[in-house]
C-alpha cells in the first residue's frame, strides 16, 4: 500500500488543486477518511432504526422515511451556517463559540426530548394513551 499512494497523482482527487505547502494532499485525504468514518456511522445507525421502527415498534414506513430525509433535506443548510461562522465577527471576538454553542444547546435539548419520546413510541405504561406520532 505504501508503494501504491506516492502514485496516485491529484487528478484522481476532486479539487485536488486546492492542495498547498502547508495544506498537503495527504492531509486532504486523511480529512476526508473522517467524513468516510461518519458516513459509515449513519448508514449502520439508519439501517438499524429503520428494521427496529418499522418491525419491532409497528410505525409507518413512509414516517420512518421522512425522519431519516430531514438531516438530507438540511444538510445544505449546514454549510450555509458553517459559512456565516466563517465570516462572523463578535464583539468579544470570537468567530465560532455562538454557532458551537447553539448547535450544543439545540443538541442536547435534542438527548433531553428523546427519552420521553422512546417512551411514548414503545405505548407502554401511561404513554399508549397517547398518539404515536408523538414519538416521532
Amino acid at each position: 500500500m505504501r508503494r501504491f499512494i506516492p502514485h496516485i497523482t491529484p487528478r484522481w482527487f476532486p479539487f485536488a488543486e486546492i492542495a498547498t505547502a502547508d495544506l498537503t494532499l495527504g492531509r486532504l485525504f486523511r480529512l476526508s477518511l473522517f467524513q468516510v468514518s461518519v458516513g459509515i456511522t449513519l448508514v449502520m445507525l439508519a439501517g438499524t432504526l429503520n428494521r427496529v421502527m418499522i418491525v419491532e415498534l409497528n410505525v409507518s414506513a413512509s414516517l420512518v422515511s421522512l425522519m431519516l430525509a430531514v438531516p438530507l433535506v438540511f444538510a445544505p443548510l449546514r454549510a450555509l451556517i458553517g459559512f456565516r461562522s466563517d465570516n462572523h465577527q463578535s464583539a468579544l471576538g470570537w468567530r465560532r463559540v455562538p454557532y458551537i454553542w447553539n448547535g450544543s444547546l439545540a443538541q442536547f435539548g435534542g438527548f433531553s426530548i428523546m427519552p420521553f419520546a422512546l417512551l411514548v413510541l414503545a405505548g407502554q405504561g401511561e404513554s399508549s394513551v397517547l398518539p404515536a406520532w408523538l414519538g416521532n
